[in-house]
């Protein structure tokens, strides 16, 4: 487990299918990580988890986190994907926080503590994320902990009935600190 001020990071487990499901469905949810309009059903979760569960045994490391606050609530979800080229160290984030526990400093916690513990403990060089061009608050987040905006991809997600071009930003050792 991870420990911070507000909220702890522990992986996830199956019995978290309940709450990433309605996670994951939640509108907010959507809009922000570009798959508005497509609803996820308990049988697609379930198979996340268990590829999950599955790449934290044989890799070592927990593939996704639950963010949870000190009274053991669920208030959010992280998704690790490590990138699969020989001998590269970097990972890509997915952060997404239940619409009752945003704008309480929850994500900048849990992003803050992730980041530097994979720059730190886990030895990943780089962490990266994306976010669509017109989410504001992913962006103001991001670069308030010092993740720096290295390019907008055109055209890059296809959500709510149009392209949206998409950033992306990304933060090395030293760049972000508790």
């Amino acid at each position: 487990m991870i420990r911070g001020e507000l909220i702890n990071l522990r992986p996830v487990e199956r019995t978290d299918a309940r709450f990433v499901h309605a996670l994951l469905n939640q509108p907010s949810v959507q809009s922000g990580w570009g798959t508005e309009g497509v609803p996820r059903s308990m049988h697609a979760v379930e198979s996340d988890l268990e590829q999950w569960i599955e790449s934290e045994r044989t890799a070592g490391y927990p593939a996704a986190l639950i963010i949870e606050t000190l009274g053991g609530s669920a208030a959010g979800l992280m998704v690790l994907v490590r990138s699969t080229r020989y001998q590269q160290a970097m990972i890509t984030l997915s952060l997404a926080i239940d619409a009752a526990y945003q704008r309480q400093g929850i994500g900048w916690e849990a992003l803050t503590l992730l980041t530097v513990t994979l720059h730190d403990e886990w030895h990943i060089h780089r962490v990266q994320l994306t976010c669509e061009v017109g989410n504001t608050a992913a962006i103001a987040l991001y670069e308030s902990i010092g993740y720096h905006r290295e390019a907008t991809k055109r055209d890059a997600t296809f959500t709510g009935g149009g392209y949206h071009d998409q950033h992306i930003y990304s933060a090395l050792p030293g760049e972000v600190v508790l």
